[in-house]
């Protein structure tokens, strides 16, 4: 899926466990409850993706777009950030 174009994607409860989404586009998609754990967000953008409930744990997102993303009770344990760091945060924004 690396360099996707997944714009309005319906993608929910969707197992992207280990997924390559490098480069994909996935603005506006719905995520919701989806399996994306290990999953490469690596320059991604996520810009008005709905990510409730979304486990996100190990996965990369060094680089990737998240403005207006819906990030409620998403999941970010180990997770590497838009910028680079480890996410803090387990549940919530990735700070």
């Amino acid at each position: 899926l690396e360099g996707a174009n997944l714009t309005d994607a319906n993608l929910e409860s969707a197992n992207l466990y280990q997924a390559n989404l490098t480069d994909a586009n996935l603005t506006g998609a719905n995520l919701t409850r989806a399996n994306a754990s290990s999953a490469n967000f690596a320059g991604a953008n996520l810009t008005g993706a709905n990510l409730t409930k979304t486990h996100l744990m190990y996965s990369d997102l060094t680089g990737a777009e998240m403005t207006d993303a819906d990030l409620t009770e998403t999941i970010f344990a180990g997770t590497t950030g838009p910028d680079g760091a480890l996410c803090t945060k387990v549940v919530g924004a990735c700070n």
